[in-house]
């Protein structure tokens, strides 16, 4: 064999070794790549499921959540309803209260007029008692549905503070009327005693002032006969706007009158406190 002849099968071996190293490479490469891209393929594919599942969490939370808000707003219409009908009925009370202070003053005037609306008065209260029965039922059923969620439970300890202050308003006032009562029972019965056989003449509207005090049971006021004051007369003291207590008048001068204090006062009676018509 000629050297031209060496020279080209050997170019020709070096030919073929670096053919096949770069048929080599790219196949390598086709593996490397085709590897890589199923592992992309993998994780989009784990990340689009993840992806699913949050959509679907979220999508539940949301129907949850409208769920509850509905179910909120239903009890909030529900207390503020309630809440509505406990004002009405407390105004309801507070006006029977104010046509009972009214009664109070015509009982003073006579006798007969006296005892009807005593016993008028107390069914009133009896009534009312009832009323204030039921409402604290209503409170006692406000405090057991408390735990509803934080708005509801906002209105409705709002709505049970205004209720319990209103019973116990009307509590202090059914406490007022009951000592009214007691007071104009027991001067009808000192006077009765006192004066057998005479009864008790309309009372015309009166104001004046204390002149003396010598004790609870010698109060000197500036009204005498002259101005219509006769015995078994009850009149109201006051200083301002405080009340003291009932004054009933046993002795009657032409310009002075003095009388006792009837119960228990509430204060110390003296010189210039104000005296009118009993309420």
């Amino acid at each position: 064999m000629s050297t031209l002849a060496k020279i080209l099968v050997v170019v020709n071996l070096l030919l073929a070794v670096g053919f096949l190293a770069t048929v080599g490479s790219i196949l390598g490469q086709q593996d490397t790549w085709k590897a890589k891209h199923d592992k992309a393929v993998a994780d989009a594919a784990r990340e689009k499921a993840k992806l699913q599942e949050l959509n679907d969490d979220a999508n539940n939370q949301l129907r949850n959540a409208d769920s509850n808000l509905r179910a909120a707003n239903a009890a909030k219409a529900k207390a503020e309803t309630e809440n509505g009908r406990l004002l009405s009925e407390n105004q309801q009370l507070s006006a029977a209260y104010n046509t009972l202070a009214e009664n109070h003053s015509v009982m003073a005037r006579t006798v007969d007029r006296m005892t009807n609306t005593l016993n008028a008065n107390r069914d009133l209260i009896s009534t009312q008692q009832e009323t204030m029965s039921t409402q604290r039922d209503q409170i006692a059923s406000l405090q057991e549905s408390r735990n509803q969620g934080t708005q509801i439970l906002n209105a409705k300890e709002l709505a049970l503070d205004r209720a319990q202050a209103q019973i116990k308003d009307l509590e202090s006032k059914l406490e007022d009327a009951n000592e009214k009562i007691r007071a104009q029972e027991f001067s009808l019965r000192v006077f009765r005693e006192r004066f057998p056989g005479v009864e008790v003449a309309s009372q015309p509207p009166h104001s004046g002032k204390v002149l003396n005090v010598a004790g609870p049971r010698a109060i000197v006021i500036s009204l005498g006969a002259e101005d219509g004051v006769r015995p078994g007369f009850l009149y109201m003291i006051s200083r301002g706007s405080t009340y003291l207590g009932d004054l009933q008048i046993d002795d009657v001068q032409a310009k002075q009158s003095s009388g006792f204090i009837v119960g228990d006062a509430k204060g110390p009676i003296q010189s210039g406190d104000d005296i009118h018509n009993a309420r």
